[in-house]
């Protein structure tokens, strides 16, 4: 199975136990290792296996992933990509199990587009959930998402082709969210898997207000968040009730992060420039 799957794996500013993950996976599969630190974090054209590409700055996920898919379509051996970020517990077995799991959710649903692992926080334990979306009862350990993370993700490379490659003026926030939307207008499906967990961190923190759990991102990040789904606005193939739902989010957010966080007036700061920037057309 192996030799059939590649990974695209993003990194950026690792850290040294980061650094040996990748070493210890790079000797397992083919795939990308695209690198998004000012400072190269290794030298050469290949870590193991894998190709390795500096870009000398941070130039978004969405590029990352594409310097990595686009390496990956002259691989004509390679079935499925297996995307991850280096905050992501990567291991062989977990690729090997996604894969498994893509093949056997793919004899029920034939339009499966990306599957993704039940994520664990690795805070608390805790699986990540929504409290306003409920899952159907899980076909084969599949339940379908309107959206998933790209960290975990799994994908074909023949649909991957299709749907066309991630949206890089986004740059980082609803890159996966973008995607998963459009492969759906085109008709595909995309979900988790229940026989599958990671542990992953998403955000910096998270607090909570009663059961809610609100997840606290890097201040920097509320600009892309605000702009992007001002963007994406825009755009008819994106969810009407994501485009409603997120704006109230971002409203609230607007009033209660200034007095809630420590970094809230930060937050706002940046949250202001995103719908600056917004309100003006996506190039």
């Amino acid at each position: 199975m192996a030799s059939s799957t590649a990974l695209v794996i993003v990194i950026y500013n690792p850290t040294e136990n980061q650094k040996q993950q990748l070493l210890c996976i790079s000797d397992s599969f083919e795939g990308v290792i695209v690198d998004n630190s000012d400072i190269p974090s290794f030298e050469g054209m290949y870590v193991g296996k894998m190709h390795y590409v500096a870009n000398h700055e941070n130039k978004g996920i969405a590029y990352a992933h594409n310097c990595g898919y686009k390496i990956i379509f002259t691989l004509p051996h390679i079935k499925h990509i297996v995307t991850f970020d280096q905050d992501s517990r990567i291991t062989t077995d977990l690729v090997n199990a996604l894969v498994e799991n893509y093949e056997d959710i793919e004899k029920a649903f034939p339009n499966l587009f990306a599957l993704g692992p039940t994520t664990i926080n690795e805070s608390n334990n805790a699986t990540y959930s929504s409290i306003i979306h409920k899952d159907k009862e899980p076909v084969r350990g599949f339940i379908r998402r309107r959206e998933i993370n790209s960290s975990g993700c799994c994908i074909s490379v023949e649909k991957l082709k299709e749907v066309g490659l991630e949206d890089e003026r986004l740059f980082i926030d609803f890159v996966d969210c973008e995607l998963c939307w459009r492969a759906y207008s085109k008709g595909y499906v995309s979900g988790i898997t229940n026989k599958v967990t990671m542990n992953h961190r998403v955000g910096v923190k998270d607090i909570f207000i009663g059961k809610y759990q609100i997840i606290i991102s890097s201040p920097f990040r509320y600009y892309y968040q605000y702009r992007n789904h001002l963007w994406l606005l825009r755009r008819s193939y994106v969810p009407t009730f994501w485009k409603f739902s997120q704006l109230i989010k971002h409203l609230c957010r607007l009033i209660y992060f200034p007095v809630a966080l420590k970094d809230g007036w930060s937050c706002e700061k940046h949250m202001l420039k995103g719908i600056r920037d917004g309100l003006r057309r996506c190039k």
